[in-house]
């Protein structure tokens, strides 16, 4: 009696399962994951604005007037921030009562384009898209 060695590898219809079952994982994983990204950025840059308000909040307590970006030392955010959105700071000093709005605006073309702006005032009122504050 002859004995069949057992063959190794994989046949044809197994190999196709797999890459369908890859294919179908890759196309559920692929948007919910692009979707965690673009709140993790939309995160850093809210943080980012309310780290400008708070250092604003100590300017104007040590000044009596709210500063530039230079002058509060906030004027290179991390590349999570700076690769997707300008950042800008509106300063209205003169006219009682000081005021500022810190904003994240979306790089054009950019992964976040087409979305509202980020930002916060010196009333600390955020405004932006929905996730960008925790909400």
């Amino acid at each position: 009696m002859i004995l069949a060695k057992p063959q190794k590898g994989f046949s044809l219809i197994e190999l196709m399962v797999t890459v369908a079952i890859v294919a179908i994982l890759a196309a559920v994983g692929m948007p919910m994951y692009q979707d965690y990204v673009k709140k993790a950025h939309r995160s850093a840059a809210a943080q980012w604005v309310s780290d400008i308000a708070s250092r604003q909040g100590q300017f104007i307590l040590d000044n009596r007037t709210y500063g530039t970006l230079a002058q509060i030392g906030m004027t290179s955010p991390p590349s999570t921030v700076s690769d997707y959105y300008d950042i800008s700071l509106t300063i209205v000093t003169g006219v009682a009562p000081f005021r500022f709005t810190a904003s994240a605006n979306p790089k054009s073309g950019g992964m976040h384009d087409g979305e509202a702006s980020v930002t916060i005032n010196h009333l600390n009122q955020k405004a932006g898209p929905e996730g960008a504050w925790g909400d």
